[in-house]
């Protein structure tokens, strides 16, 4: 059976954002649970108005 590693991504720049998305998307080993721009905002608990903002 294969082990799938979680992953949340934090960083401020957009652009790296986006990239290393794309890139972790390629990567059947790998799923990206969530994306953030501070250790904060990761750790907030979300708004279930915003369902599915800081979801790639």
């Amino acid at each position: 059976m294969a082990r799938v590693i979680t992953v949340a991504l934090v960083d401020d720049d957009r652009m790296l954002t986006d990239g290393m998305r794309a890139w972790l998307g390629g990567v059947p080993e790998l799923r990206l649970v969530a994306t953030a721009t501070t250790p904060a905002e990761l750790l907030r608990p979300p708004d279930p108005e915003a369902q599915g903002a800081r979801h790639p």
